[in-house]
């Protein structure tokens, strides 16, 4: 709480000189808003406190599987896969509801300036003109100047400001985080579309090998080494595997259109997409448990709702107590039809209105009390948010630690079908078996390479999902803006202004 006594100077003034009094009360008048303590709510470490005291943070994350340096900026860079990179440059100009994001912060940025804009003085106009033939044919003209400043005495529209500025910066934090979001839903929709085109060619060299396994039961039916049971089975898994191909035609064409969507073009299906995914990248870098509230944008945009609810309950109080508003005004007055008297031109006087409501069925008390329940929503509201960025961040990092043992299990698993298969072409190339069996063990490998690519994908897919759970930026060199940017920062209450 700021001294106040040095503001009692005015009755001195206006005692000691009454001439300039009114200059000197408004004077003192506005010296008293400075007087006033404005709280701004609970800091991002107190609000953790407070809204999650079951919450124990680890001193590390409980999953293993990532290195505890700083998380890294730039995470889309690390697939080396500049499709990918320009697709995501073009999603982040094209995407509508990306643009709705932007429209949002725009509004509340105009929302913000305007509750910076009642904390000034007002001042209007005002022109009559009387004529003989003309206007009311009163023959008064005058010209006005009046000036309005209301006082915040109990800081009603600072903390409006407050809120509109905390607004502002959750708007701002939600588009950060739905860029993020845009480019991993992009980055895993693109993997998985990779995937699926390999596993196509995959299917088309199993369709291969299985029209000739069928061609060669058949003859070995003829000869009578295989019966018509052997041919059916046969007949049976190549349609599967040609089901199967459609199945992939119709997945791929699904995850074009997805894409071309987030890209804003038609969904034509016409996306040019290629087999060839990029390598795994290595550990993530995933900090600290500590250190995630503060940096992931949907993180910071509830604790600005926190903010933003905090100041409009205290502006909702503030709104009980009385108001007091300045005015001044100057003008000049003549006639054409008769002569004014004891008039001397310019006019000019200074005043002040007090205004208070003495009853108003509760209402002012209602909403205040509204304000404070919506403020403790909304702190409930950031644990809900922070415990649920926890999870996504262990969940990602043991999804992916369990993606690279099965990853290694898949390739053991290919290599030995590979050796299996090496054999029994010795043995068919020297006559110890025929055909059949080469056969069967190709479909044996495209199977495990199916696998394989499967687990490669899923992997990638992954590791983005950790990149956006740990809140770090996908890389600001994609589009302008694509990084969160400062935060617009609430006053601080603790020192008033006005």
């Amino acid at each position: 709480m700021r001294d106040c006594r040095g503001s009692a100077a005015w009755s001195r003034l206006f005692i000691g000189a009454p001439l300039v009094a009114p200059l000197g009360l408004t004077a003192a008048l506005a010296t008293l808003p400075g007087c006033i303590h404005l709280h701004s709510g609970p800091s991002s470490a107190e609000l953790a406190k407070q809204s999650m005291p079951h919450t124990q943070l680890p001193p590390q994350w409980v999953a293993q599987g990532t290195r505890p340096e700083s998380v890294e900026s730039g995470w889309l860079r690390q697939f080396n896969d500049p499709e990918l990179s320009a697709l995501a440059s073009e999603a982040l100009t094209y995407n509508s509801d990306l643009q709705v994001a932007q429209a949002r912060v725009e509004q509340a940025r105009n929302l913000m300036e305007a509750a910076g804009g009642a904390m000034l003085p007002t001042l209007s106009a005002l022109g009559k003109t009387g004529g003989k033939l003309g206007g009311d044919s009163s023959g008064v003209n005058g010209a006005f100047l009046q000036a309005s400043w209301e006082i915040d005495l109990w800081g009603r529209i600072r903390y409006g400001r407050m809120a509109a500025t905390a607004q502002y910066a959750s708007a701002t934090a939600d588009t950060a985080y739905a860029r993020q979001a845009l480019v991993a839903t992009l980055a895993r929709t693109w993997f998985g579309a990779k995937e699926i085109t390999a596993q196509i060619g995959l299917t088309d060299e199993t369709i291969a090998a299985a029209e000739q396994f069928l061609e060669l039961t058949q003859t070995r039916a003829q000869v009578g080494t295989a019966n018509d049971g052997d041919v059916a089975l046969a007949q049976a898994a190549l349609a599967g595997y040609r089901d199967s191909r459609r199945e992939l035609l119709r997945a791929k064409a699904q995850a074009q259109r997805a894409m071309e969507l987030l890209l804003g073009r038609y969904p034509a299906a016409e996306l040019v997409v290629n087999a060839d995914l990029p390598p795994v990248p290595a550990p993530a870098a995933a900090g600290l448990p500590s250190q995630l509230l503060e940096r992931r944008p949907d993180v910071i945009a509830a604790q600005q709702r926190v903010a933003a609810a905090y100041a409009s309950a205290e502006e909702a109080t503030a709104a009980r107590w009385p108001q007091l508003t300045l005015t001044g005004a100057v003008g000049a007055i003549s006639s054409e039809v008769f002569v004014l008297k004891d008039v001397s031109n310019p006019l000019w006087g200074v005043g002040a209105t007090a205004t208070a409501s003495i009853y108003n069925g509760g209402q002012l008390k209602a909403v205040a009390s509204a304000r404070a329940a919506e403020a403790r929503a909304a702190s409930a509201e950031f644990a809900r948010v922070g415990a649920r960025s926890f999870a996504d961040v262990e969940d990602a990092i043991s999804g992916e630690a369990a993606l690279r043992e099965q990853a290694d299990y898949a390739a053991t698993a290919l290599d030995a079908q590979l050796r299996d298969l090496a054999v029994t072409q010795v043995e068919f190339r020297v006559g110890r078996t025929d055909a059949r069996p080469v056969l069967q063990q190709q479909l044996r490998v495209y199977a495990a390479q199916m696998h394989a690519v499967h687990i490669q994908a899923e992997t990638l897919s992954q590791r983005v999902a950790l990149n956006l759970a740990l809140g770090g930026d996908f890389g600001s060199d994609n589009a302008p803006g694509a990084t969160m940017g400062s935060l617009p920062v609430a006053p601080d209450a603790a020192t008033p202004t006005g």
